[in-house]
């Protein structure tokens, strides 16, 4: 291995564009053979002493910073320029999603559930009252209420409704 050989690996945050730290990468030959791992820190990663000039070699993210997204592959050839060589990775931030807002009423369910039942109970008891109230004479309510012509009588069940005539 030549250690003449060094390259600057650099992972900067597209947001801040600042060093990203935390990001763990494997360094992979053209044969595929893993040559190098390492994780980024607050300064660039210095490769020295492993890479051989003329050979192809791939970076891969293993895995990102939170709130980061893997990078794609990156490779660099390595030539024989005596000079530092340098390589840099943008990871994009994953943008925040704001919590859903709730719609309804949060935690108020059963308090309505209970109402409506009780609206209902109240309901059917106003239907049951006037279902067993048969001793109205119809003849009399004709003659306080001009309009009401009989009952209107659900089958199979003991409600009534009294019959309205309307003038048009």
């Amino acid at each position: 291995m030549d250690d003449t050989i060094k390259v600057q690996f650099n992972k900067t945050a597209s947001d801040t564009k600042k060093q990203l730290c935390g990001a763990k990468y494997k360094v992979y030959d053209s044969k595929g053979r893993k040559v190098h791992e390492f994780t980024t820190g607050k300064n660039a990663e210095l490769i020295e002493g492993i890479l051989k000039v003329g050979e192809t070699y791939t970076f891969k993210e293993v895995s990102a910073p939170e709130h980061y997204k893997v990078a794609k592959d990156k490779k660099i050839r390595i030539k024989d320029t005596g000079k530092l060589q340098k390589l840099t990775v943008v990871d994009e931030r994953i943008p925040e999603v704001p919590d859903t807002p709730q719609t309804g009423i949060k935690g108020k369910t059963a308090g309505m559930m209970i109402s409506l039942i009780s609206l209902l109970m109240a309901l059917g008891c106003f239907a049951c009252v006037r279902a067993k109230d048969k001793s109205i004479n119809v003849g009399k309510l004709k003659g306080e209420n001009k309009e009401c012509i009989g009952y209107l009588e659900v089958p199979e069940t003991t409600i009534s409704y009294p019959v309205m005539q309307t003038r048009g």
